[in-house]
C-alpha cells in the first residue's frame, strides 16, 4: 500500500520545465461513539484514498495544485494545460484545465490513456467497456473533437458528432498520435501476440503489423518516423523499434533481458538517439518494492548502457524531447520523491532538485573501509607488534572503488549491468625470512617431533657410557644456544 502522499506517476513536458504530478493521500475514517465511553484511542474502520494533482515548475521549483476534489487522477500534460481522469470510482470522464478555464470533455464515459494532439484539435482516448462486476471486458480507441462545444458522449460518437470511433472491435487501447495530427498508432491484443496499428487518419486507411509477445507500452521517436515497443514474452523482455513507413518490415531488436532481470519501462527521447529504460533488481530480498529497478541510459549505436542508480527503488523513468533531462520516481522508506538528472553529453549526471531529496544517487558500492582499531582500556595488555620483516595483507580499502565524481560506469546491454566493485590487487607472497601472518600467535607452535628423553645420571665410579639412541637435536631459536661446559657429563668426583 501506497504510504500518505504518495506519488503516482508523473507527466513531463517535452521541453522538460513542467511536471504533472499524480498524487494519493489516504485518509483515514475512525469511528464515532457516545460520551462517557472509553477514553482509549479508536483504531480506524477505513481508508479512504483521495487523489489530486499538481504542477510542479522545474524553473521556478514551485507547486501548483490543480484539482483538490479527491477524484482526478492520472493526470497529463496537455498542451500549456493539464489534463486528468475525474468521475466516482470505477468510472471517469476527461477533463482539461487551460488558460485558467477548466471544462469537462466526455460525458458518462470511462477513459484511460488521454493523448492529444500536436495541432490541439482532436484528443484520442481509450473508452472501456465494463462488466457488472466492474471489470473491464473491452476497449475501443476513439477521436474527440476539441473544437466542439458540446461533451462527447457514447451516442454522439456512433453518430459522429463531437468525435468518432476509431475501433469498435472491442481490442483498440494506447492511442498515441505521430509527429503530425495526420498518423495515430494505437495497440490490438490478437491470440499470437499484440498487433501495432498505424491508422493514416486523412486517408482514414489502417495498416498492422504483428509483434510477437505481449505488448506493454510504446513510444514515437525518431522525428515519429520509428516506433519503440516494449514486448514481453515467455521469460523474456524486449525492447524493439519499429519502422512506421514500413510496417511490414521485422521489428529490431533495441535490448532484451531474460529471467527476473526484466525491462519494467522505458522512455526514448524525441530524436530516437538517447533512451532510459528500467531494469528489475534480481534480489529476494526486494520483492516489496513492486515494479522498481535500477535506471540505466542508452544511447542508439552504442551496445552498452549507463547505470544511473544503484539502489534498486526507482520507477516511472521519463525522458525530455531533447533528452538532456531525466525525471524518475524514487522509493525511499515509506516515502516517494521525484528526482531530476541533467544528462549533459560529455558530463557525468548532476541531480537537478526537484521534490524529494537533493542528494546524488548513490555509485556503485565498493569495498567500505576498516575502521581503525579502539584503543586498548587502561589495565589491559597491548597486542604484541609484528616484526619488521613481517608482510602484512592490504586492507579492503587499499583497493580501487568508484568515487562519486568519476564517471559513471558501462555495461555491455548484453551483460548483466553490475555495479561491483573492482577486484584488488595480489596479495605479494611473503619470503622466507618474514612471518606469514601480520601479527604473531601468542605461544610458538609446537613441534611435531618428540621431545629428546633426558639420560640417567651416572652412579659414582661408574664410566660414562654413549646413549645407544640419540636424542634430536632441539628446534633453532630466536637466541643462540649456549655452549655447553666441557666437564657436562662427566662423573662427579669425591
Amino acid at each position: 500500500m501506497l504510504p500518505p502522499s504518495g506519488i503516482l506517476g508523473i507527466s513531463v513536458s517535452p521541453d522538460g520545465d513542467r511536471i504533472v504530478v499524480s498524487r494519493e493521500t489516504v485518509a483515514l475514517v475512525y469511528p464515532t461513539y457516545a460520551a462517557g465511553g472509553s477514553n482509549t484511542p479508536p483504531s480506524p474502520i477505513a481508508k479512504n484514498s483521495l487523489y489530486d494533482l499538481t504542477v510542479y515548475d522545474t524553473r521556478s521549483g514551485t507547486e501548483t495544485p490543480v484539482t483538490s476534489d479527491g477524484a482526478s487522477r492520472s493526470g497529463t500534460v496537455w498542451g500549456r494545460g493539464v489534463a486528468w481522469i475525474g468521475g466516482s470510482a470505477g468510472a471517469g470522464d476527461l477533463w482539461a484545465s487551460e488558460s485558467g478555464r477548466v471544462a469537462a470533455l466526455t460525458e458518462q464515459m470511462v477513459v484511460s490513456n488521454p493523448v492529444r494532439s500536436p495541432d490541439g484539435r482532436s484528443a484520442a482516448v481509450q473508452i472501456d467497456a465494463l462488466d457488472s462486476d466492474g471489470k473491464v471486458k473491452g476497449s475501443d480507441v476513439a477521436l474527440i473533437d476539441l473544437t466542439s462545444s458540446m461533451r462527447a458522449s457514447l451516442r454522439g460518437l456512433l453518430q459522429g458528432v463531437g468525435g468518432r470511433y476509431i475501433t469498435t472491435t472491442g481490442k483498440g487501447t494506447r492511442p498515441r498520435f505521430g509527429r503530425d495530427a495526420a498518423r495515430l498508432a494505437y495497440l490490438a491484443p490478437e491470440k499470437d501476440g499484440t498487433a501495432v496499428h498505424l491508422v493514416n487518419l486523412a486517408a482514414d486507411r489502417d495498416e498492422r503489423t504483428l509483434v510477437a509477445g505481449e505488448a506493454r507500452g510504446f513510444q514515437w521517436a525518431g522525428g515519429a518516423d520509428r516506433l519503440y515497443v516494449l514486448v514481453a514474452r515467455n521469460d523474456q523482455t524486449q525492447l524493439v523499434a519499429l519502422d512506421a513507413a514500413r510496417l511490414t518490415d521485422p521489428p529490431v531488436v533495441v535490448m532484451a533481458r531474460k529471467g527476473r532481470e526484466r525491462i519494467l519501462d522505458f522512455s526514448v527521447g524525441a530524436a530516437g538517439d538517447r533512451y532510459a529504460v528500467l531494469l528489475a533488481v534480481p534480489d529476494e530480498t526486494r520483492k516489496w518494492l513492486l515494479d522498481c529497478g535500477d535506471v540505466y541510459l542508452g544511447e542508439s549505436g552504442d551496445a552498452a548502457l549507463t547505470q544511473l542508480t544503484f539502489d534498486g527503488a526507482n520507477r516511472h523513468p521519463r525522458l525530455t524531447g531533447s533528452a538532456d533531462r531525466l525525471f524518475y520516481l524514487k522509493q525511499e522508506d515509506e516515502r516517494i520523491s521525484v528526482i531530476g538528472l541533467s544528462l549533459a553529453k560529455g558530463e557525468p549526471p548532476k541531480v537537478r532538485p526537484t521534490f524529494g531529496p537533493t542528494s546524488p544517487p548513490a555509485p556503485s558500492p565498493g569495498p567500505s573501509a576498516t575502521p581503525a582499531p579502539s584503543p586498548s582500556p587502561a589495565g589491559s595488555a597491548a597486542p604484541p607488534k609484528p616484526s619488521p620483516g613481517a608482510s602484512s595483507r592490504p586492507s579492503p580499502a587499499a583497493s580501487a572503488s568508484p568515487s562519486p565524481a568519476a564517471a559513471v560506469p558501462k555495461t555491455p546491454a548484453s551483460v548483466k549491468p553490475s555495479g561491483s566493485p573492482t577486484p584488488t590487487a595480489a596479495v605479494p607472497r611473503p619470503s622466507p625470512s618474514t612471518s606469514p601472518k601480520s601479527s604473531p600467535r601468542p605461544s610458538p607452535r609446537p613441534s611435531s617431533r618428540p621431545s629428546p628423553r633426558p639420560s640417567p645420571r651416572p652412579s659414582p665410579g661408574s664410566s660414562p657410557r654413549a646413549s645407544p639412541r640419540p636424542s634430536p637435536k632441539p628446534a633453532p631459536s630466536a637466541s643462540p644456544a649456549k655452549k655447553p661446559s666441557p666437564t657436562a657429563g662427566a662423573p662427579e668426583k669425591k
